[in-house]
């Protein structure tokens, strides 16, 4: 009985250090982990003030972009108001200068492209006076 009271006793003071270990052990775990909470919070906490410093530039800048813009606007207003209206101005013949001038008329069986020839103007020439119809009736 003494033999076995004696293996008790060894086993159980093995168990008892391995227990004392694995608790060290636990506690350098919870250490290193408080520690790397704490890094993560002042990573956290910076990464904060980073975005407040952004959110306060992109508003400075979004402000700055309103004024330059209302600033544009009235010297625009400023200037339209300081240009007078100038009349059509006139061409060598002294008539309006308009899209009736400048694209041929139909006179003496001629079509209206101007080309001389009784056909139909093409798809790209009917266009074309568009666009110079479009362009001279706004300058």
């Amino acid at each position: 009985m003494d033999s076995t009271q004696e293996i008790d006793g060894e086993q159980s003071n093995q168990l008892r250090q391995e227990q004392q270990q694995l608790l060290q052990q636990q506690k350098e775990l919870w250490l290193k982990q408080l520690d790397l909470q704490e890094k993560q919070l002042k990573l956290l906490e910076k990464h904060v003030e980073l975005l407040q410093r952004q959110q306060q530039q992109q508003f400075k800048m979004e402000t700055l972009q309103q004024q330059q813009q209302q600033q544009l606007n009235v010297e625009q207003q400023q200037h339209l108001q300081e240009q007078p209206q100038q009349p059509h101005q006139e061409d060598r013949r002294g008539r309006p200068h308009n899209a009736v001038n400048c694209i041929g008329r139909n006179v003496k069986g001629r079509n209206i492209n101007g080309s001389g020839h009784h056909r139909a103007a093409s798809y790209s020439t009917r266009r074309v006076n568009q666009i110079r119809t479009f362009y001279f009736n706004f300058n």
